[in-house]
């Protein structure tokens, strides 16, 4: 038998992250070695919060907003626009960025429309709604008329190049009610839109979606419960003027919150959210017809549960239609309709859960956004490290099977899961050398520079992840506290 090569959890120092001393980054290392890893370890994706929303651009590049402080190991803070492969676009020249991003919508000219933002590179907008060209900088022309005392947290944007706003105002102290008003292209308040501002709310973030429907009315959604008196449960539809339309009447039977909105070819509208939204028994998940009346024709079955999570009611935070009618629907789920559906699961047009949809072990955490590319794959991001068993930041693309596109998003060395908490880490706790230099690592990580290795993986002489020593979903759920090899076998001691 060959000698047997073994490195015990002690004896890292170099690449593990709990190094005894600081070896990395010293002069005289070598710059040959693992040229794909630009951080040694600084994580991949977001970090250390969630990403709330996204939008594909027509050349395939990705822009998403939220609460995140880096990606893969860089700033600025909560905004970033990405290459369609997933690396950090560096044309995209906003400087400093802004200071916080609720939401983002594509303007006809190619810029960028983003709402609730007070400063961008330094410079402040007191109404909160800001207009961003092509190259990422700030377009000084557009002067919004938002209101400085109003709270922005959802922009639209109309074909005409008018930009709708959704949010809050603080109208006496611990007094606030929600509004919706229009701007026109250069920023200035439309006057002939109505401004509606007498929800009955006392939280100013509770718009959680606006759509304009094929004849140019406005449908909003959130967590109101009555417009100037009346009862609207969550959802309003406005004509083009911004009165309020009395064609729609929401059914009487929705109940619970509203976290999203997606809007069919036909004006039909599915709803997504907490709890029961309709006594009919679709938990978290309705669609409506034009007149607000339940679509008894999309059927859910028993709808989306949580058993992991006793006494937590599931959550739908993003509703995505694609080119054929189906709808992919993300957010902190374990069930659909009785079978194992995690985080993320693409219906039929009737409902019914599509087969053709494969997501495997699904996602571990929480879908908060989701965007659709020409190629009909979807981005997803949020608040999850782990897509069907592979590590990821927060975010990925996932093939119209519902495969991980593991092209996606290149790495920075080891990463590992956020074990417990928002730390990412590089989490290498044993190595084993081969004669020809290349060796083998386990821990506990979920990629090597972007490459899925759960928990294990070859890595050659020159850096690189050897492409011959495929694991798949790799060693789940143990701790390879020490590995080793001979010609024939390779063994994971977890004690």
């Amino acid at each position: 038998m060959a000698h047997l090569h073994s490195l015990s959890f002690r004896s890292l120092v170099l690449l593990g992250g709990l190094a005894l001393t600081p070896a990395y980054g010293q002069p005289g290392s070598n710059p040959t070695f693992n040229p794909g890893d630009v951080g040694n370890g600084n994580g991949d994706g977001f970090y250390p919060y969630d990403a709330y929303a996204s939008l594909i651009q027509p050349d395939g590049k990705i822009i998403l907003s939220g609460e995140f402080q880096t990606y893969n190991g860089s700033g600025p803070s909560y905004f970033v626009r990405l290459n369609p492969d997933g690396s950090r676009d560096g044309t995209f020249l906003m400087g400093s960025g802004p200071d916080y991003v609720n939401s983002i919508a594509a303007a006809p000219t190619g810029d960028i429309i983003i709402g609730g933002v007070t400063m961008y590179d330094g410079v402040p907008i007191p109404n909160r709604v800001a207009r961003i060209h092509a190259d990422g900088t700030l377009d000084p022309t557009f002067q919004s008329a938002a209101g400085a005392d109003r709270f922005v947290s959802f922009v639209a944007v109309q074909p005409d190049g008018k930009v709708l706003v959704a949010g809050g105002e603080t109208i006496a102290p611990d007094t606030s009610v929600l509004w919706v008003g229009r701007l026109n292209p250069d920023g200035s308040l439309d006057n002939t839109f109505a401004i509606a501002n007498a929800f009955d709310t006392a939280d100013v973030n509770t718009i959680r979606g606006m759509a304009l429907t094929s004849d140019g009315k406005v449908i909003v959604a959130g967590f109101f419960s009555a417009f100037n008196g009346v009862p609207q449960q969550g959802l309003l539809r406005l004509n083009a003027d911004g009165t309020v339309d009395g064609g729609f009447t929401p059914d009487a039977a929705l109940s619970g919150e509203i976290w999203c909105m997606a809007l069919r070819s036909n004006d039909k509208v599915l709803l997504g959210g907490r709890s029961l939204l309709n006594d009919a028994g679709q938990n978290a998940m309705v669609q409506l017809n034009t007149d607000g009346s339940v679509d008894n024709t999309f059927d859910s079955g028993t709808g989306f549960a949580l058993p992991s999570q006793p006494g937590v009611d599931p959550h739908l935070y993003s509703l995505l239609i694609d080119l054929d009618g189906k709808v992919a629907v993300g957010g902190r789920f374990d069930v659909f309709d009785g079978e194992p559906h995690e985080g993320l699961v693409r219906l039929n047009i009737d409902g019914s859960n599509d087969a053709t949809f494969d997501t495997g072990l699904g996602c571990t955490g929480s879908i908060y956004t989701m965007s659709l590319d020409q190629d009909g794959s979807i981005v997803a991001a949020g608040n999850f490290q782990e897509y069907d068993g592979y590590g990821v930041g927060n975010i990925a693309r996932i093939a119209s099977d519902g495969g991980l596109d593991t092209g996606f998003n290149p790495g920075t060395g080891f990463m590992s899961r956020a074990m417990g908490s928002y730390e990412v880490g590089t989490a290498v706790t044993a190595l084993a050398m081969q004669a020809d230099s290349s060796f083998y690592a386990a821990g506990l990580f979920h990629g090597y520079n972007g490459v899925p290795r759960n928990r294990i993986a070859r890595v050659l002489a020159d850096g690189e992840v050897d492409p011959t020593f495929d694991p798949g979903k790799g060693i789940p759920e143990q701790r390879p506290w020490k590995l080793s090899t001979d010609h024939h076998h390779l063994a994971v001691d977890p004690g």
